[in-house]
């Protein structure tokens, strides 16, 4: 069974049980496109049309437990600021941005601080959105064009896989604060290609 919440901004919150079944719990809250205009450095929001942004728990099929993520699927791209923006008013861990394109959806990862090239559990709850949502069929394989190169996820019965790139390795010096934090001097310290060590 997976949780399902419906929640708008200033409107009483309706709660209900669906049935489904993949990548996790699933949590649903309306939100609406904001587009902006600005006047002497203030930016002014306004609600234009709006858009459906769902909050899945990967990793579990109970609810509020696993790993949450927000995925938003668009029409089209929006500015960065808005992402990042909605990214903040989410305050999880990551949001994934989506936007279909002919054989393929773009998409991107915001925290609530900044954006990011690739998440894994972020990739797991969009991929899970699009086959149990009807945006993608259960038999078929998507490409998302992401900052850190193209992925792909396929799903067999109730499972879903994911191919991410390979990234060179770069060796580093071991930081002697490094060894201070771990209480023990690694062996070997690297950097992938996107800077993660």
């Amino acid at each position: 069974n997976c949780y399902n919440q419906v929640k708008t901004r200033n409107l009483p919150v309706n709660n209900g049980a669906q049935r489904c079944r993949g990548a996790g719990a699933l949590h649903h809250y309306a939100f609406a496109e904001a587009s902006a205009y600005t006047v002497r450095h203030y930016t002014f929001i306004y609600m234009t049309t709006s858009k459906t942004i769902y909050q899945v728990d990967a990793f579990t099929s109970e609810p509020f437990r696993g790993n949450p993520a927000g995925v938003c699927i668009l029409e089209k791209e929006m500015p960065e600021r808005w992402m990042q923006n909605v990214a903040m008013e989410m305050n999880l861990s990551e949001t994934a941005f989506l936007m279909p394109g002919k054989g393929f959806f773009s998409i991107r990862f915001f925290t609530p601080e900044a954006e990011i090239p690739l998440c894994g559990h972020a990739t797991l709850s969009s991929a899970h959105i699009l086959f149990e949502q009807g945006f993608a069929g259960h038999d078929e394989r998507i490409r998302l064009e992401s900052k850190a190169g193209e992925l792909t996820v396929s799903k067999t019965g109730s499972w879903i896989t994911m191919n991410f790139p390979a990234y060179d390795l770069e060796p580093l010096n071991v930081p002697e604060v490094m060894t201070d934090i771990l209480g023990s001097v690694p062996v070997e310290m690297y950097r992938t290609g996107h800077g993660w060590t």
